[in-house]
Protein backbone atom coordinates (compact mmCIF):
# COMPACT_ATOMS: atom_id res chain seq x y z
CA UNK A 1 0.00 0.00 0.00
CA UNK A 2 3.16 2.57 0.47
CA UNK A 3 4.70 2.03 -2.55
CA UNK A 4 1.32 2.18 -4.22
CA UNK A 5 0.67 5.81 -2.43
CA UNK A 6 4.35 6.76 -3.42
CA UNK A 7 3.90 6.16 -7.04
CA UNK A 8 0.86 7.44 -7.30
CA UNK A 9 1.44 11.06 -5.27
CA UNK A 10 3.72 12.28 -7.52
CA UNK A 11 5.42 15.75 -8.08
CA UNK A 12 2.00 18.26 -7.59
CA UNK A 13 -0.33 16.28 -6.06
CA UNK A 14 2.36 15.47 -2.80
CA UNK A 15 3.20 19.08 -2.75
CA UNK A 16 -0.62 20.08 -2.78
CA UNK A 17 -1.43 17.32 0.26
CA UNK A 18 1.68 18.80 2.39
CA UNK A 19 0.30 22.19 1.59
CA UNK A 20 -3.28 21.30 3.27
CA UNK A 21 -1.28 19.34 6.18
CA UNK A 22 0.56 22.60 6.84
CA UNK A 23 -2.43 24.71 6.88
CA UNK A 24 -4.48 22.37 9.18
CA UNK A 25 -1.38 22.50 11.45
CA UNK A 26 -1.54 26.12 11.21
CA UNK A 27 -5.62 26.20 12.08
CA UNK A 28 -4.37 24.43 15.22
CA UNK A 29 -2.08 26.39 16.49
CA UNK A 30 -3.71 28.85 16.03
CA UNK A 31 -6.88 27.70 17.78
CA UNK A 32 -4.41 26.48 20.62
CA UNK A 33 -2.93 29.88 21.37
CA UNK A 34 -6.43 31.49 21.33
CA UNK A 35 -7.86 29.08 23.83
CA UNK A 36 -5.01 29.06 25.90
CA UNK A 37 -5.19 32.72 25.99
CA UNK A 38 -8.38 32.69 26.56
CA UNK A 39 -7.90 30.68 29.22
CA UNK A 40 -4.82 32.21 31.24
CA UNK A 41 -7.39 35.56 31.00
CA UNK A 42 -10.32 33.71 32.57
CA UNK A 43 -7.95 32.79 35.45
CA UNK A 44 -6.46 35.98 35.68
CA UNK A 45 -9.99 37.14 36.28
CA UNK A 46 -10.90 34.95 38.92
CA UNK A 47 -7.92 35.23 40.96
CA UNK A 48 -4.97 37.37 41.56
CA UNK A 49 -2.51 35.58 38.75
CA UNK A 50 0.59 35.48 38.67
CA UNK A 51 -0.08 33.30 35.90
CA UNK A 52 -2.04 36.18 33.95
CA UNK A 53 1.01 38.80 35.02
CA UNK A 54 3.60 36.45 33.43
CA UNK A 55 1.71 35.78 30.28
CA UNK A 56 0.63 39.22 29.56
CA UNK A 57 3.79 42.04 29.60
CA UNK A 58 1.41 44.75 28.33
CA UNK A 59 -0.48 44.64 31.95
CA UNK A 60 2.83 43.84 33.56
CA UNK A 61 3.28 47.37 34.05
CA UNK A 62 0.52 48.85 34.90
CA UNK A 63 0.02 46.00 37.72
CA UNK A 64 3.44 46.78 38.87
CA UNK A 65 3.63 49.98 39.45
CA UNK A 66 0.85 49.94 41.95
CA UNK A 67 3.20 47.34 43.36
CA UNK A 68 5.89 49.57 43.62
CA UNK A 69 7.42 50.56 47.25
CA UNK A 70 3.64 48.91 48.57
CA UNK A 71 3.19 48.09 52.19
CA UNK A 72 0.42 46.55 53.68
CA UNK A 73 0.64 45.53 57.27
CA UNK A 74 -1.55 44.54 60.29
CA UNK A 75 -0.72 44.52 64.30
CA UNK A 76 -1.43 46.18 67.47
CA UNK A 77 -0.17 49.79 68.56
CA UNK A 78 3.05 49.70 71.23
CA UNK A 79 1.91 53.12 72.40
CA UNK A 80 -0.82 55.56 71.50
CA UNK A 81 -0.15 58.27 68.88
CA UNK A 82 1.92 61.10 69.40
CA UNK A 83 0.52 63.82 67.73
CA UNK A 84 2.26 66.54 66.58
CA UNK A 85 2.33 69.52 64.17
CA UNK A 86 4.77 71.07 61.78
CA UNK A 87 5.68 74.03 61.55
CA UNK A 88 3.65 74.50 58.59
CA UNK A 89 0.87 73.88 60.58
CA UNK A 90 0.59 70.27 59.07
CA UNK A 91 -1.12 67.79 62.05
CA UNK A 92 0.78 64.34 61.89
CA UNK A 93 1.21 61.16 63.89
CA UNK A 94 4.10 58.50 64.60
CA UNK A 95 2.83 55.22 65.80
CA UNK A 96 4.38 51.77 66.87
CA UNK A 97 2.63 49.06 65.39
CA UNK A 98 4.02 45.08 66.31
CA UNK A 99 3.57 42.44 63.86
CA UNK A 100 3.78 38.95 64.99
CA UNK A 101 4.66 36.30 62.71
CA UNK A 102 4.50 32.17 64.04
CA UNK A 103 6.69 29.41 63.67
CA UNK A 104 7.60 26.12 65.51
CA UNK A 105 11.16 25.68 66.82
CA UNK A 106 12.91 22.12 66.72
CA UNK A 107 11.15 20.90 69.89
CA UNK A 108 7.83 21.83 68.10
CA UNK A 109 6.79 24.48 69.89
CA UNK A 110 4.92 27.60 68.89
CA UNK A 111 7.36 30.52 68.35
CA UNK A 112 5.81 33.97 68.29
CA UNK A 113 8.24 36.40 66.67
CA UNK A 114 7.14 40.11 67.19
CA UNK A 115 8.51 43.42 64.48
CA UNK A 116 7.97 46.64 65.61
CA UNK A 117 7.75 49.51 62.81
CA UNK A 118 7.47 53.29 62.48
CA UNK A 119 4.66 54.35 61.04
CA UNK A 120 3.43 58.09 59.94
CA UNK A 121 0.45 59.37 59.01
CA UNK A 122 -0.81 62.70 58.06
CA UNK A 123 -3.48 65.47 58.29
CA UNK A 124 -6.98 63.35 58.47
CA UNK A 125 -5.60 60.21 59.57
CA UNK A 126 -3.47 61.80 62.09
CA UNK A 127 -6.76 62.71 63.47
CA UNK A 128 -8.69 59.92 63.25
CA UNK A 129 -6.28 58.37 64.49
CA UNK A 130 -5.60 60.58 68.09
CA UNK A 131 -9.43 60.42 68.24
CA UNK A 132 -9.88 56.44 68.02
CA UNK A 133 -6.68 54.65 68.76
CA UNK A 134 -4.96 53.79 71.90
CA UNK A 135 -2.41 51.67 72.91
CA UNK A 136 -3.32 47.99 71.82
CA UNK A 137 -5.39 48.95 68.98
CA UNK A 138 -5.65 46.70 65.99
CA UNK A 139 -5.16 48.21 62.70
CA UNK A 140 -4.26 47.55 58.96
CA UNK A 141 -2.73 49.96 56.86
CA UNK A 142 -1.02 50.21 53.63
CA UNK A 143 1.87 52.91 52.74
CA UNK A 144 5.21 52.89 51.49
CA UNK A 145 8.30 52.52 52.98
CA UNK A 146 10.54 56.00 53.18
CA UNK A 147 13.96 56.27 54.51
CA UNK A 148 15.68 59.25 56.13
CA UNK A 149 17.99 60.19 58.24
CA UNK A 150 18.82 63.23 61.52
CA UNK A 151 21.78 64.17 63.84
CA UNK A 152 20.98 63.19 67.48
CA UNK A 153 21.62 65.24 70.69
CA UNK A 154 25.28 63.77 70.18
CA UNK A 155 26.26 64.30 67.15
CA UNK A 156 25.32 60.98 65.54
CA UNK A 157 23.91 60.48 62.71
CA UNK A 158 20.33 57.80 62.69
CA UNK A 159 19.17 56.24 59.85
CA UNK A 160 15.15 55.71 60.27
CA UNK A 161 12.67 53.32 58.11
CA UNK A 162 9.29 54.39 58.02
CA UNK A 163 6.03 53.37 56.63
CA UNK A 164 4.24 56.42 55.12
CA UNK A 165 0.52 55.36 55.00
CA UNK A 166 -2.24 56.13 52.46
CA UNK A 167 -4.72 53.73 54.18
CA UNK A 168 -5.81 52.87 57.26
CA UNK A 169 -8.42 50.34 58.48
CA UNK A 170 -9.39 50.09 62.12
CA UNK A 171 -12.33 48.95 64.34
CA UNK A 172 -13.53 51.51 67.21
CA UNK A 173 -12.95 51.43 70.75
CA UNK A 174 -15.97 50.22 71.78
CA UNK A 175 -15.53 47.24 69.60
CA UNK A 176 -12.05 46.05 69.75
CA UNK A 177 -11.43 43.07 71.74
Amino acid sequence: MQKYLQQTLTGRTSEAIIRIIQSYLDVVIYSFKTVSTRLIYAFSKSSSSILHRRNSPANTTSKMNTLNNSVRLTGFLGSAPEVKVTESEKKFAKINLATNSYHRNAKGEKVTETTWHQIVLWEKQAELAEKYLDKGSKISIEGRLSNRYYTDKDGIKRYVTEVIVNEMDFSSKSSQN
